[in-house]
């Protein structure tokens, strides 16, 4: 066995009769392998932050949805509370009106 340094890269060459194995080459495997775990885990927390945004989104679009729908409706009441009482104006006028004609 030697020991061997390349591009920062500390590692042990190991000989044997057969085969000629360099550990530098297992590092980058390593590498590559941690690498790759890391993208997943970056894509996973990407997916799970577009999955929330679309909810939020959803969610808030309910919440207009809800106050323009409350919106509506307290403008309908207003307007049904202001015709009756024009309405009953209008009656206590007319009612008034018979009485001066009856006296």
């Amino acid at each position: 066995m030697s020991n061997f340094s390349l591009y920062g890269v500390h590692a042990t060459r190991i000989i044997d009769d057969e085969y000629n194995i360099s550990l530098p080459w297992y590092s980058i495997a390593r590498m590559r392998r941690d690498l790759g775990s890391y993208q997943n885990e970056l894509e996973r927390i990407s997916h799970i932050n577009k999955t929330t945004s679309m909810n939020l989104t959803a969610s808030a679009s309910r919440i207009e949805d809800y106050l323009a729908e409350e919106a509506m409706k307290q403008a309908k009441s207003s307007i049904l509370n202001q015709s009756a009482e024009a309405m009953l104006l209008h009656a206590n006028q007319q009612a008034g009106e018979v009485l001066n004609l009856l006296k």
